[in-house]
C-alpha cells in the first residue's frame, strides 16, 4: 500500500502543528527569562546608573575645590 501525495501532505501538516506546539512550548521560558532580565535591567539597573550619574558631577566638583585648596596649599609651602 502506497501513501499518496494526499496522505503525506496530511503527515506533513501534522508534523508541522506538533513540532511547532513543542517549539513554541519549549520557547516560552526563555521569552520569559528575556522579559524578567529586560525589568530587572529597567527598573535595577537603570537606576543605579542614574544615581551614579547624578552623584558624579557634585563629587568631581568637590574633588575640583579640595585639588585647587591642595595646590595653593603646595605651592605656598614650596614658596
Amino acid at each position: 500500500m502506497a501513501l499518496t501525495n494526499e496522505d503525506l501532505l496530511a503527515i506533513s501538516q501534522l508534523l508541522d502543528v506538533k513540532l511547532d506546539a513543542k517549539l513554541k512550548s519549549e520557547l516560552q521560558p526563555l521569552k520569559d527569562d528575556i522579559r524578567d532580565i529586560k525589568l530587572y535591567l529597567e527598573n535595577v539597573t537603570d537606576k543605579n546608573i542614574q544615581l551614579l550619574a547624578e552623584n558624579y558631577v557634585p563629587a568631581a566638583k568637590r574633588y575640583e575645590k579640595q585639588f585647587q585648596k591642595y595646590r595653593q596649599c603646595k605651592l605656598t609651602l614650596i614658596s
